[in-house]
């Protein structure tokens, strides 16, 4: 089995990766996303926190519990002085295409979401 990694920036919807690893256990079969935005503005800070507290319940209730995808994570970093939001979605049912649409599919819709606060 391989282990399958997608990355990828706002910057150019091109820059898509998938990267096939290979792993030491033969029975794993997880497959993993892990898609960042970049925010270049350390003024952007709080509006980072507050995006994330607004979402986080969303995207896990959509994804982990409605959809049932694997595990799930939404949150920021700093890398390299930019501060980026992030999801990981890992599952050992779907491959990172389809868990790439389903992130895409959410954020889609985080207009009705926010529509409501």
């Amino acid at each position: 089995m391989r282990y399958a990694f997608i990355e990828y920036t706002c910057s150019s919807p091109d820059a898509n990766l998938i990267r096939d690893v290979s792993v030491k256990n033969k029975t794993e079969i997880n497959s993993v996303i892990e898609p960042a935005e970049g925010i270049e503005s350390i003024r952007l800070r709080a509006l980072i926190d507050l995006f994330d507290e607004i979402i986080e319940k969303p995207f896990y209730d959509q994804l982990r519990t409605k959809e049932q995808l694997g595990y799930v994570q939404c949150d920021w970093k700093l890398i390299s002085g930019v501060f980026g939001f992030y999801f990981i979605v890992q599952s050992s049912e779907y491959n990172p295409i389809y868990l790439q649409r389903r992130v895409d599919n959410f954020m889609n819709g985080l207009e009705d979401i926010l529509v409501y606060i």
